[in-house]
């Protein structure tokens, strides 16, 4: 008699009770005590203590191994397979290189808060107040100042599209989700832009101041000759430059901290390295 091959119990040539048999006729027990069935389809199924399962002969090895020459592979080979891949595979070692400096929560923090100030500063106080300013200019028939306010408007809603984009860029980059240099980038511009909002304001004002002192009249109005020039460093405007500023300071000294401190990994550890068998 051929030597009985075991098989895994989980495989479909394992039974537990001899009910789930298939169709078949019992054969005589050997002098083991082992109890033969022979199924319909021909296969030997022999008694455990844990159940039925099918016997296997050596001329169904060839079977097997032709097979695997074609690539198939059956649930109690797998073990046998990865042994063979840890003696014969080839493995490629690529190294894990990281695409930006590690510069922690602190710039996306700093970013968030940032432009929740300025946002709520620059909608509900800036924007209304310039609305102001183009709508007594209108009144009194200085259509020139009006135009000029409304080009500083205009650089208001621009400044508040900057900054919503400033507050996708800092979640973004609490998630590691995007270039390190994209924060100060953006800041950079924000700043740009209020800057030259608070010149412009400031320009349209001080024109206006003095077309009014030089048009006034002393029979009318008490403050003729009173000069009311404002200074761009007080302007609406330049108070988020200061701000922005701030942000561009702290998150600029994190970030050059972070590329002065940036190097690779030289040493091989496997936790650095991803592989490939053959």
């Amino acid at each position: 008699m051929s030597i009985i091959n075991r098989r895994n119990t989980s495989s479909r040539n394992f039974v537990e009770k001899w009910e789930d048999l298939p169709s078949g006729d019992w054969l005589d027990t050997d002098e083991y005590g082992t109890h033969w069935y022979l199924a319909n389809d021909g296969t030997h199924w022999f008694s455990t203590d844990e159940g039925y399962e099918v016997w296997v002969d050596e001329e169904e090895k060839v079977v097997e191994d032709h097979s695997k020459s074609q690539g198939i592979t059956f649930s109690w080979e797998e073990d046998d397979d990865d042994d063979e891949d840890d003696d014969d595979g080839v493995k490629i070692k690529l190294k894990k290189q990281r695409l930006r400096p590690d510069l922690g929560a602190l710039p996306g923090v700093i970013g968030v808060l940032m432009t929740l100030v300025l946002l709520s500063y620059t909608f509900f106080f800036v924007v209304p107040l310039t609305e102001i300013q183009i709508e007594n200019f209108e009144e009194e028939y200085l259509l020139g100042y009006a135009a000029d306010y409304e080009e500083v408007q205009e650089f208001n809603y621009i400044a508040l599209g900057i900054l919503i984009f400033i507050m996708f860029i800092s979640i973004m980059n609490l998630l590691v989700k995007v270039w390190w240099f994209v924060m100060p980038l953006s800041l950079i511009a924000l700043i740009g832009i209020l800057i030259y909002t608070a010149h412009l304001s400031t320009e349209s004002w001080n024109d206006y101041d003095d077309w009014y002192n030089e048009n006034c009249s002393d029979e009318f109005y008490e403050e003729c000759g009173e000069s009311d020039q404002v200074s761009i460093y007080t302007s609406e405007s330049m108070f988020s430059g200061y701000c922005g500023g701030l942000a561009f300071l702290i998150i600029g000294m994190r970030t050059l901290s972070g590329i002065l401190n940036f190097e690779y990994d030289e040493e091989e550890d496997d936790d650095d390295y991803d592989f490939y068998g053959f």
